[in-house]
């Protein structure tokens, strides 16, 4: 798919490749919030300014700022916000305006492609090595043996099994690379998180809807067989009320998490409380993450912040054109579903490639 019709130079085009090839990699060091990779990335970008960033965007970069800047210094009255959370929290919105940067869209998908595919290799290996599947059903239980790759990959698993399931849309909607999609699938069912099941539930329901009925009815039909055995193989292996099914439904984490979080919220409902972390100063909920992109801004930014973020976030669909939301659709609506489950939009590496996708939706006006 071309999403561009300029060419840029040769340097530019292997840039935008080695840029998309690098955020593939979500390296912190020493530690969360440190991505110096995505960091130098998008320091590197900023030598090519190749498309208009419209005003509308703009603005709302610079009001979703403001609001982080006020929340903060409303924030500081009730409870400790450091320093690098406070700069972090208003400078987040800077990445908004990455995918303007890039010179050559088409050329950061395929290095972005490329390098989700060696980690996915890379998995391969270690899952053959660490042997974990030695276990059965219990890989996906037991953290002894779900955690497997906690030594070797960063954001273990959830967010290693993002981006690997990203390549699987990647590779079927954009690159038209079955094969490799498949194999980044595989490997993101690998790392045994429930994320990938977002990415596999898009792919179905998109390719159903451009499919003629009679050929839907018999995929419709196809995969309740599918489930149907899958389901008598599963209870001849599974017990039903074992620690698998009640792991593949388990929520009561994220409701810990969640009804802490909401009564932040009631405190600072329209302002939000700042850049405050999960610890002792709040109470100490036990957890580094709010797992929600939504609800983290919502208690550190409040109601306004929330929505400035929304209409950041949501593109324009009346605006771009059929075709093109028929290929980047389930992938932009892969980010926004699991951000319910997740802090995957306030990390600056998905963050950046969300900019990029948004940046490739052509509109109907576009020449």
């Amino acid at each position: 798919m071309k999403l561009l019709t300029a060419m840029p130079t040769a340097r530019a085009q292997s840039h935008s490749w080695l840029a998309g090839f690098c955020l593939a990699f979500p390296v912190a060091y020493p530690s969360v919030p440190y991505y110096w990779t995505a960091f130098g990335v998008f320091g590197s970008m900023l030598f090519y300014v190749r498309r208009h960033v419209s005003v509308k965007v703009l603005l709302l970069i610079i009001l979703a700022m403001l609001s982080a800047l006020f929340s903060n210094v409303l924030g500081l009255s009730g409870y400790y916000i450091g320093e690098r959370q406070m700069i972090g929290s208003v400078l987040f919105y800077c990445f908004f305006i990455f995918g303007a940067l890039i010179p050559d869209l088409q050329r950061f998908y395929n290095g972005l492609f490329a390098g989700i595919c060696t980690v996915a290799v890379l998995v391969f290996v270690g899952f053959f090595v660490e042997r974990p599947y030695e276990a059965g059903m219990a890989m996906f239980t037991v953290p002894e043996h779900r955690l497997w790759g906690v030594h070797y990959f960063p954001d273990w698993p959830n967010f290693l099994a993002f981006m690997l399931a990203l390549g699987f849309l990647l590779g079927v909607f954009i690159e038209r690379r079955h094969g490799w999609a498949f194999f980044c699938l595989v490997a993101a069912l690998m790392t045994t998180s429930r994320t990938p099941l977002f990415a596999v539930a898009l792919f179905l329901i998109f390719a159903m809807l451009k499919m003629e009925w009679r050929a839907r009815a018999v995929l419709l039909v196809l995969g309740a067989v599918v489930l149907i055995v899958l389901g008598v193989v599963l209870l001849s292996f599974v017990d039903l009320g074992g620690d698998f099914f009640l792991r593949l439904f388990l929520f009561s984490d994220r409701a810990e998490v969640y009804s802490a979080a909401l009564r932040l919220f009631e405190e600072s409902p329209f302002f939000g409380s700042g850049a405050v972390l999960l610890d002792e100063h709040v109470g100490n909920f036990g957890s580094a993450s709010f797992h929600n992109t939504y609800l983290d801004i919502l208690v550190r930014q409040g109601l306004l912040g929330l929505l400035i973020f929304i209409a950041l976030i949501i593109p324009d669909v009346r605006r771009v054109r059929k075709e093109c939301l028929w290929l980047m659709g389930p992938i932009i609506l892969y980010f926004l579903i699991p951000s319910f489950f997740q802090n995957f939009l306030k990390h600056p590496n998905l963050l950046m490639i969300y900019s990029a996708l948004l940046a490739g939706l052509k509109h109907k006006e576009d020449v």
